[in-house]
């Protein structure tokens, strides 16, 4: 929530309605099998028939002012066949109506089919041990409900539900019911558990809601635990309490003792998690990313515990108690890079805080104030042992990195180098441990051009002149072995400049609101960057122009060009285990104009919530792209957010121009990456591009293709990729040059939903001639599902 008027930048609004604002939805590996055919009769039926046997139907329905099938049995299986059932949307009808009278029907199983426009998907009234499965659930308002009373001892399994009015899964009035294994997008709400017990809601994917991930509502003994919430325009997950039924009742119903823990909830439009009038919440190991708000927010309920939190890249507080969320224990959370304070607790609330971490905070928001500090607790207790640290928080005094001192351990000790007080535009020649801040009006602020020599900045501030070349920090010369630890490079042309030097390394240091570049390594080799952060750059986040450099375990967000890329002629450098958030690009490489091959490799990235490309390939051959997790990139330019023209690609592989005659991207492999709900193709190969290799790859719920091969890139290789959900196909090979792409070992399902029309998303599509063998495709918007039939 925002407090003091605090504005809050919309560097990336994600979401909104429909495939225009499609956003953040993450793949869990394989799905469990569908339900075998065996052994159940095959029958045809029509709209609104009674069933009371097991069967398993023949033949797509389309149903006017009527439910689609009601059921009404006892311990039977129903096997849909991969077949639709189409609604009107009629106020009332329902797909698949599990219907009493209670004692009769129980132990109903229905899986494998498709239900689209119904005002209720399916619904699950007076019948006890239902279990839905790997059904397609497509518009209406609601997917799938489950209502009282009493105990439904329901499974909810592994089900794709999208495009709904309300929530995609609800729950009512009703006890024991799993929800596990779901995928749900660009609906309204994501899931609703109210009045309910014992509900359970795990390992599930929410995606782009126009309204709030995961709601838990009046409920008691919720357990809410390892689903991905990304791109949710309300709060990731909230939970609250149920007001007055009927309005005017004095009392509202708690929600209590409710668990929610290990899940990863990215790019909020509000809070990620936020939890009010539900005390004894827990929160544990949960992670919180990139929300426009707080990252968690817990207000009117005592008692909660917070343990082993993540709250980064939040716009405004990392994690935030409000006065009336008292006595509650904040025990082992993280907090780093958030824009105001890492953590938050108003005075009245009086938490336990112990062993927190809270780094590099108050900065995100653009605009540097000077009084956000990594923890704010002016009445926080410590407990057995305080164990709290904060460094490089944006307060004046470096030495009050917490606005309580008792709750803050004293600043580690310093090296035990010299102590240097410098000046501006001065030089380090040797082992330094700088002991002041320094603000320089034009210049390098700071020049080293030591050799095998430490300095280390702790949490001082140096500013250089604030236009191109100036530098805050010059690492220069033919110097080699320099470490470089800590410090905030601000408000300078670059943060940090490394310039024809061997074997620097950059530890721990955050680049700040500089005009072109956070960090630039430039004609360098060996070059490491890691655990380090640049925030809010007007050009690029970190440029690697050397050979044999790597960044790592690093944090780049809100940079106006790319978040990490690498550019020019430089060999063998590496972008592992980084977070790209927030940027017009994420990661990239563009070759100089002397060779088009980098051999850079491109692994265990998170590339997210970028308003352009997760990852791009311009005139670049022989990169290795490996276990990325490229999620939620591109935006629509009618929302006005965009840097760049429109959509974008979850990885783009291109020439400097798009569909001219010169320059291209071959020869790169892409292995194991997941690309999920990005605005355009998940993968896209322009013009010219060939001997591409994609290999094990998750491609889902992108907008436009999973994977798009364009006209001339010839040669390319496709094997054993998953490609489902996808706006249009899973995947398309244009015509192209021989020799003819390879297609081979390939799974197709559920492409050509998302982007409102039917019957035009085939699984696999591509020419005639292509080499392929052992595809499989099913339940694509083309009844064909792939063409040519044959390759399949």
């Amino acid at each position: 929530m925002l407090r003091n008027n605090t504005p809050v930048p919309k560097l990336w609004r994600l979401v909104g309605v429909g495939v225009s604002t499609f956003a953040l939805l993450l793949t869990f590996g394989a799905q469990p099998a569908l339900a075998k055919k065996k052994h159940l009769p095959a029958q045809m039926h029509h709209c609104g028939d009674t069933i009371t046997q097991s069967f398993r139907l023949l033949n797509d329905l389309t149903c006017t002012n009527s439910d689609g099938l009601d059921i009404t049995g006892s311990k039977i299986r129903i096997d849909l066949g991969g077949h639709r059932i189409t609604g009107d949307a009629s106020p009332g009808s329902a797909g698949l109506r599990l219907a009493g009278p209670l004692k009769v029907s129980k132990k109903v199983s229905v899986t494998n089919g498709t239900i689209t426009d119904f005002d209720l998907g399916v619904v699950l009234g007076d019948v006890r041990q239902a279990t839905i499965s790997h059904l397609t659930v497509t518009g209406g308002t609601t997917g799938i409900a489950a209502f009282g009373p009493g105990t439904g001892k329901h499974k909810i399994i592994a089900n794709t539900i999208t495009r709904t009015a309300g929530p995609a899964i609800s729950t009512f009035f009703i006890g024991r019911v799993q929800v596990s294994g779901n995928t749900i997008a660009a609906g309204a709400v994501g899931m609703r558990i109210e009045a309910s017990t014992r509900v359970s809601v795990v390992k599930n994917h929410v995606a782009s809601t126009s309204g709030d991930g995961i709601d838990v509502v009046g409920s008691a003994s919720t357990l809410v635990e390892s689903n991905h919430v990304e791109g949710a325009e309300g709060t990731g997950i909230d939970v609250d309490q149920r007001p007055p039924d009927p309005p005017g009742t004095p009392d509202a119903v708690p929600s209590v003792a409710t668990k929610v823990s290990k899940n990863l909830v990215r790019a909020s439009g509000a809070d990620g998690i936020a939890v009010a009038h539900s005390p004894r919440t827990t929160l544990g190991a949960n992670a919180a990313v990139g929300s426009e708000l707080d990252g968690i927010d817990v207000s009117s309920s005592d008692g909660s515990v917070l343990d082993g939190n993540t709250a980064s890249g939040n716009f405004v507080a990392g994690i935030h108690l409000a006065a009336d969320a008292v006595g509650a224990s904040l025990v082992a959370n993280h907090a780093n890079n958030n824009g105001a304070n890492g953590i938050e607790a108003a005075a009245g609330s009086r938490p336990v805080i112990e062993r927190n971490t809270t780094n590099e905070n108050g900065f995100l928001n653009g605009i540097e104030t000077n009084d956000n500090f990594g923890i704010a607790a002016p009445d926080g207790r410590a407990a057995k042992r305080r164990k709290n640290s904060a460094n490089g928080n944006d307060v004046l005094n470096d030495f009050q990195q917490c606005n309580n001192s008792d709750l803050c351990t004293a600043l580690a000790s310093p090296e035990s180098h010299p102590a240097a007080l410098i000046t501006c535009n001065s030089s380090i020649t040797g082992d330094t441990t700088v002991a002041n801040p320094a603000q320089c009006l034009s210049g390098n602020a700071i020049t080293v051009t030591a050799s095998d020599a430490t300095i280390g900045f702790g949490n001082e501030r140096i500013r250089g002149g604030a236009g191109f070349p100036s530098a805050a920090l010059l690492v220069n010369g033919s110097g080699t072995s320099v470490t470089i630890k800590g410090g905030v490079f601000a408000d300078s042309g670059i943060g940090i400049a490394v310039d024809q030097t061997t074997g620097t390394t950059i530890s721990g240091a955050v680049a700040v609101n500089d005009s072109v570049t956070g960090m630039q390594l430039t004609r360098d080799t060996q070059t490491t960057v890691t655990k380090s952060s640049v925030l809010g750059p007007s050009g690029a986040g970190i440029t690697i122009g050397g050979s044999g450099d790597a960044v790592q375990s690093s944090f780049a967000a809100a940079a106006t060009n790319v978040g990490i890329g690498i550019f020019g002629t430089g060999t063998q450098d590496k972008i592992e285990h980084n977070i790209a958030i927030g940027n017009a690009n994420g990661l990239g490489i563009r070759s100089g104009a002397s060779t088009f091959s980098n051999h850079a490799t491109i692994a265990s990235n998170r590339s997210s919530a970028n308003s352009n490309d997760g990852i791009f390939l311009i005139d670049s051959s022989d990169n290795a792209l490996t276990a990325n997790n490229v999620v939620g990139n591109g935006c629509s330019p009618a929302l006005g957010s965009c840097n760049f023209t429109g959509a974008g690609e979850g990885i783009s592989l291109a020439g400097d121009f798009v569909g001219s005659s010169t320059g291209a991207s071959s020869s790169n492999t892409l292995t194991s990456n997941v690309v999920t709900a990005n605005m355009g193709d998940g993968v896209g190969i322009w013009a010219l591009g060939g001997a591409n290799a994609l290999d094990k790859n998750t491609i889902t719920a992108n907008a436009g293709d999973g994977a798009h091969a364009h006209e001339h890139s010839a040669d390319d290789s496709f094997t054993s990729n998953a490609f489902s959900q996808n706006g249009y196909e899973g995947l398309q090979v244009e015509d192209g040059d021989l020799p003819a792409p390879l297609v081979a070992h390939n799974r197709a399902d559920y492409n050509g939903f998302l982007n409102g029309s039917d019957g035009v998303g085939l699984g696999l599509d591509a020419p005639p001639d292509v080499d392929a063998t052992g595809n499989s495709a099913g339940f694509n918007d083309d009844p064909n599902d792939c063409s040519p039939i044959t390759i399949c």
